[in-house]
């Protein structure tokens, strides 16, 4: 299930700006994938996120902020509007954790324009991680869908054909055909199948015409998604 600590914090009497409420780590591939969701008060920009290990150990890191303002795509932004959906994003590598014994424990705050987040304390620890990896159940479907943005690759695309249709339910045929089924509402198709190539790829279409839609394709990497055009 999901890994969700408790920010380190005492109850201010003023609301913060913007607070790390939630947190969600994956394992997927050779990273490790911290998800903080975030709860923003008021709209802020230069959003950063910042880490520091607690033992002084030196973590090579690679973080952003997610904003979900359309449906449910994700853009990298750092400015955030109050109210808005947004998830702050670290991948780290799982080498941190392969010959570590004892936990792993990282500071985390939010920069931002107008000063800092209070800290938020998370725990990595070795023998629960590697139980952690996207299931891409509909319960939790968000937090997995993230993680695959997060380390993957993602192109908008238009297909179109002369001769046949591209009606709905043709296209959800197609799909079906090729391993997809149903993702949670508005998530549009999702691989379940974790021996396959194409593991993790989700895809959101929407039809221009009988004969054209437009495709927002979320892979792994660009083989995964050259191999899916080509399909398609």
């Amino acid at each position: 299930g999901d890994v969700k600590e408790d920010s380190e914090v005492t109850n201010n009497v003023t609301k913060e700006i913007i607070q790390i409420w939630e947190t969600h780590i994956r394992q997927l591939r050779k990273n490790l994938v911290v998800l903080l969701r975030l709860d923003v008060a008021e709209s802020v920009q230069d959003l950063q996120v910042q880490v520091v290990c607690n033992d002084d150990t030196c973590v090579p890191y690679r973080s952003s902020v997610l904003v979900i303002r359309r449906r449910v795509h994700p853009v990298i932004s750092n400015c955030v509007k109050a109210g808005e959906s947004a998830v702050g994003v670290l991948i780290l590598p799982y080498s941190l954790l392969a010959f570590r014994k004892s936990d792993l424990k990282l500071a985390v705050s939010i920069c931002h324009s107008q000063g800092q987040s209070t800290v938020h304390t998370i725990c990595l620890k070795p023998s629960q991680l590697v139980n952690l990896p996207p299931t891409l159940e509909p319960h939790k479907y968000l937090a997995d869908f993230l993680t695959f943005y997060a380390v993957g690759v993602a192109e908008r695309v238009v297909v179109s054909t002369q001769l046949g249709s591209l009606l709905p339910h043709t296209v959800d045929h197609i799909l079906s055909s090729l391993g997809f089924a149903p993702a949670p509402p508005g998530f549009g198709f999702i691989l379940r199948d974790a021996g396959h190539m194409l593991y993790g790829t989700n895809l959101i279409y929407e039809n221009i015409s009988s004969q054209e839609i437009n495709v927002d394709i979320y892979a792994a990497d660009y083989s995964s998604l050259a191999v899916l055009i080509k399909q398609l």
